[in-house]
């Protein structure tokens, strides 16, 4: 099972329902979060979402942190196998944090400065061009270049980037 934590401001929901929606496509998902306990498909789920805005720790293999634009204080993790960050390029402090603990980051940007970058839209899939190699959680390397993605149309640009982000690190794509 792929763990993805929602870290920062519990109001911003901004990324909990795409990601949820298109975890439930790709094999079902189980989210807690504010007290409430949610599973989103019809048989064992392939990922868990946790949303919290404190974390003292992260010991869980397969695991995927995704930084919301704002958070209180800095999580307590460091580089480990199996643990991936995501954050907005813009999010300076959570780049610098994680940079600074040696955490694999997947920066992204509806622009052209992050390691995920939208290509194109459609419907039913988004090309994103991903501008390094991203080392996926079972330690398989994605190589530069453009990478097709089924997902749900979402009009946030983060939220779908950080939603491409997870499919891309948990190797469904």
């Amino acid at each position: 099972m792929v763990k993805i934590v929602l870290y920062g401001d519990k109001s911003d929901t901004s990324i909990t329902l795409p990601l949820c929606r298109c975890l439930e496509r790709q094999g079902g998902v189980l989210y807690y979060g504010g007290g409430y306990l949610a599973e989103y498909c019809c048989t064992a789920p392939k990922f868990a979402v946790f949303e919290t805005e404190t974390l003292k720790g992260c010991d869980g293999d397969n695991t995927v942190i995704i930084f919301k634009s704002s958070f209180e204080r800095p999580p307590d993790i460091c580089r480990r196998e199996g643990l991936c960050a995501v954050c907005e390029t813009e999010n300076r402090r959570a780049a610098d944090f994680l940079s600074a603990r040696g955490v694999d980051i997947i920066t992204c940007s509806a622009g052209d400065r992050g390691d995920l970058t939208i290509s194109s839209i459609g419907d039913s899939r988004t090309v994103v061009n991903v501008s390094r190699c991203v080392t996926t959680l079972t330690g398989r390397c994605v190589l530069p270049g453009e990478v097709t993605i089924k997902t749900a149309p979402i009009s946030n640009a983060y939220a779908l980037l950080a939603v491409c982000s997870v499919l891309l690190v948990s190797g469904n794509i």
